[in-house]
């Protein structure tokens, strides 16, 4: 499947943390910074990515705690890194129980 029209699919079907952080982040409702969701970049679809400070936020579900999947998400947190974004990883239970310390968690990696 071509990446765009995966990504559009991710979109349509996200899962419950997803649209939990979503509702905080969509529109500029996090202090007017602009997040797009299921973006293409380098190759990989990101969950959530804003363009101005080249951040990525990743949210983990209990897929990401085996094994062979920590070493994809590794390697691409690396190849990610590497070409100058900036990665922020939150597990499902994160989201869930305590959102507004992820909130100000991105906030606070985008100030200088």
């Amino acid at each position: 499947m071509h990446q765009l029209t995966y990504a559009k699919n991710l979109r349509s079907n996200q899962t419950m943390c997803e649209s939990i952080l979503w509702k905080r982040l969509r529109a500029g409702r996090l202090n007017g910074i602009k997040f797009k969701r299921q973006v293409p970049i380098e190759g990989y679809i990101v969950d959530f990515y804003c363009h101005k400070f080249k951040l990525i936020i990743e949210i983990y579900g209990h897929d990401h705690k085996n094994t062979s999947q920590k070493i994809k998400d590794r390697k691409r947190s690396e190849n990610l890194e590497r070409t100058g974004y900036k990665i922020l990883t939150f597990w499902n239970s994160e989201i869930e129980k305590n959102i507004n310390s992820i909130l100000l968690t991105i906030i606070n990696s985008i100030k200088p």
